[in-house]
């Protein structure tokens, strides 16, 4: 009998331990590249170029940091809005994918929109937006900084919401005509007021990520978007 309990409790360590493994893995890793961009963005004017350096990766087009969390991750960018989904900031595949800005932007975009995945229970840099749920947490960390092609931008949020069936903030191709009606609808699908005005000449930049929240589980998509307009 105490064979069998002891077999038992072998078979149920190991696949404890491989995920304690993985976990650990990854998270290492998230460490690692947080330190190589804070290193980077210390020379904002070529960070870009030390970030493709040091990953040996010219899709490297940025870096992305907001303020008050540890959010320090370099923006990739590819000729699809697929490969970066599955491979890391050196190239290699990777199912935790790396931060990417959509293959349609570039820097005279009004409209910048960037993606990151969001793994239940994981260290993906952008599951950490979920604290965005939280109206007190926004306060604390309204600013994110951009540094695109070696030009550093920074961005309030002004709306913070799950989308579920409405995907056209992903057109990226302006209708003047209808773009402050757009930028209103994103201000007011916010889960809380933000006090932050908005107007047709605005710059935006929206950060896109799967949403764990439980109140919408009964959707197959639902995204969580960050909406932030440039200031600087």
């Amino acid at each position: 009998m105490k064979q069998k309990l002891k077999y038992l409790l072998i078979l149920l360590l190991i696949p404890l331990t491989f995920f304690v493994f993985l976990n650990y893995n990854n998270t290492a890793k998230v460490n690692k590249d947080n330190t190589i961009v804070k290193e980077a963005i210390k020379e904002p004017e070529n960070s870009t170029q030390l970030l493709k350096e040091k990953y040996n990766n010219n899709d490297i087009v940025g870096s992305i940091s907001i303020e008050g969390m540890d959010i320090n991750e370099a923006v990739l960018q590819y000729t699809d809005n697929d490969y970066y989904l599955t491979h890391d900031n050196y190239g290699n595949y990777d199912k935790y994918g790396s931060v990417y800005l959509d293959y349609r932007c570039n820097k005279e975009s009004k409209k910048l929109l960037i993606f990151g995945h969001n793994y239940y229970n994981s260290s993906t840099p952008f599951s950490k937006l979920e604290n965005y749920y939280d109206e007190s947490y926004y306060r604390q960390n309204e600013y994110i900084n951009l540094i695109i092609e070696n030009e550093k931008r920074t961005y309030q949020i002004f709306s913070v919401y799950i989308e579920t069936k409405d995907f056209t903030y992903m057109n990226l191709k302006i209708d003047e005509n209808r773009y402050n009606e757009d930028l209103v609808k994103y201000k007011n699908n916010s889960f809380y007021e933000t006090g932050v005005n908005v107007s047709k000449d605005d710059e935006i930049l929206i950060l896109q990520t799967c949403s764990n929240n439980r109140a919408y589980k009964k959707y197959k998509n639902k995204f969580l978007l960050i909406i932030a307009k440039r200031i600087i």
